[in-house]
């Protein structure tokens, strides 16, 4: 299962396998670039469960990295405060996602997580925003251990929302009571109203990435995917077959042959599997495998050895090597 699919249908054990292989002393000074407080989120794989300690404001924070491409932009209640006649009496100037000094995630990861949250939406536990018609969604929603917070974070380019259902002093909300099921409808409830009018908009590509086929879906269709181009295999390159050398006049003289005398023929095999006789006038390594495949019986190598004395060698020489050492 890949991350995406784990990711949309809240496949919690994937995030724990996750977490373990990055090491969650890596994992708790890395959600500090979101805004998170590391003595509240201790260095144990449930992290990956949300077991630490967070606020709407946290998760509006971290969200808007997302939202904004990377860039980390403080969240603020009250834009301009005005007096009776007009008068401003304080204002927010808030800085403006693009400025390099408030990045805090490379572009690309960004954009990643941004497109894997838009499946949460389209096929995974989220799907209830779709009511919005809208296809520029993305988000995650949240459930505790026995159902005592329910969470839904999400966003539009534009504008990023959170949603969170608990009591003052936890307890549990009731069975079923859901991330998806009790604080989404709230998030679309919102959204609605202040998506009303606003055009459809998605973050563009970032250059860095490139495009590779993932697995199939539950319907067998191929699927592709993005990924970090440096983080490619690479190509295996194939050792080349070197070529043989050119023939001369001055290549060695094969070694002289050895000939025996043929004796007399071979009776014809009577099994239909065996090979075919085959005459011994050649070199001596040949002359060896050359008697090994007229063996049709025992009565052949008698004959073999009693009609020449190499062969009748080469015979013994078979028999004791056949014989078992020790």
């Amino acid at each position: 299962m890949t991350l995406r699919t784990a990711l949309a249908r809240s496949k919690n054990m994937v995030s724990i396998r996750l977490l373990k292989s990055i090491g969650t002393r890596y994992a708790q000074d890395y959600v500090g670039r979101f805004g998170f407080e590391a003595d509240r989120n201790p260095p144990y794989l449930t992290m990956a469960l949300g077991a630490g300690s967070s606020t709407p404001w946290h998760m509006l924070s971290a969200y808007s990295v997302f939202a904004n491409g990377g860039y980390k932009i403080e969240p603020y209640i009250v834009k301009q405060i005005v007096d009776g006649n007009g008068k401003v009496l304080a204002q927010v100037d808030p800085p403006a996602a693009g400025d390099d000094q408030l990045r805090v995630i490379d572009a690309r990861n960004a954009y990643l997580i941004d497109s894997m949250m838009h499946d949460v939406v389209r096929r995974g536990t989220a799907t209830r925003a779709l009511s919005l018609k809208r296809a520029d969604l993305a988000g995650k929603t949240g459930t505790t251990n026995e159902y005592i917070d329910a969470w839904f974070c999400g966003y539009q380019p534009t504008v990023v929302g959170v949603a969170w259902i608990g009591f003052d002093q936890p307890r549990k909300l009731g069975t079923g009571e859901t991330g998806g099921s009790a604080a989404l409808p709230i998030w679309v409830s919102y959204m609605d109203k202040v998506l009303k009018g606003v055009p459809e908009s998605f973050m563009e590509v970032p250059e860095g990435l490139t495009r590779i086929r993932s697995e199939p879906d539950s319907a067998g269709r191929e699927v592709s995917d993005l990924m970090y181009k440096e983080n490619l295999p690479a190509i295996p390159v194939l050792p080349s077959i070197p070529e043989p050398p050119p023939s001369s006049g001055d290549a060695e003289a094969p070694a002289p042959a050895i000939l025996l005398s043929p004796g007399p023929p071979a009776p014809t095999p009577t099994s239909p599997l065996a090979p075919p006789p085959t005459a011994c006038a050649c070199a001596w390594p040949g002359a060896i495998g050359a008697i090994r495949r007229t063996q049709a019986g025992t009565d052949t190598r008698s004959r073999a050895a009693d009609a020449d004395p190499a062969a009748k060698l080469i015979s013994r020489t078979k028999r004791s090597a056949r014989r078992p050492a020790g």
